[in-house]
């Protein structure tokens, strides 16, 4: 078995992920061409976004099978706008317990949720400015 990925026409801006696998053999066993590669992974579009958002809204930082499968589901559409090709047995034999909540974050951040998410608590923290009586403004605190 070999694998043919090939870059899009146009790549777009994201992370770089380095992913490293062995071809699995017929009865699914890494045993082939070790392989490593580093595509850049770009932001979920809508449409990745609004198929996979159910799951997106239960991914949790923990090594649960459901957490990974969409951990790679993700990274497949994202990976998708970028390349053909990309095997899902790559991604799998990847993703680990040790670096999957980095890799989450890292999807996510490149994806705009996970800076929208800081955005949106820095301004929930923010105190707006309040006029004192005699008209200048102060901060409080």
């Amino acid at each position: 078995m070999s694998i043919d990925i090939q870059r899009r026409q146009t790549i777009r801006q994201g992370i770089e992920i380095t992913f490293r696998g062995c071809e699995p053999d017929a009865n699914g066993e890494p045993s082939g061409e070790f392989i490593e590669i580093e595509p850049v992974v770009p932001p979920l579009n809508f449409d990745a976004l609004e198929s996979l958002e159910e799951k997106l809204q239960t991914l949790t930082s923990q090594p649960t099978k459901s957490s990974m499968s969409t951990l790679v589901d993700a990274l497949i559409r994202a990976l998708m706008r970028n390349y053909t090709g990309v095997p899902r047995w790559l991604i799998t034999q990847t993703i680990d317990v040790a670096n999957m909540s980095d890799m989450m974050v890292a999807l996510m951040d490149v994806s705009g949720l996970k800076r929208k998410e800081i955005e949106d608590a820095k301004k929930a923290v923010a105190v707006p400015p309040m006029n004192d009586s005699d008209g200048t403004i102060s901060i409080a605190s």
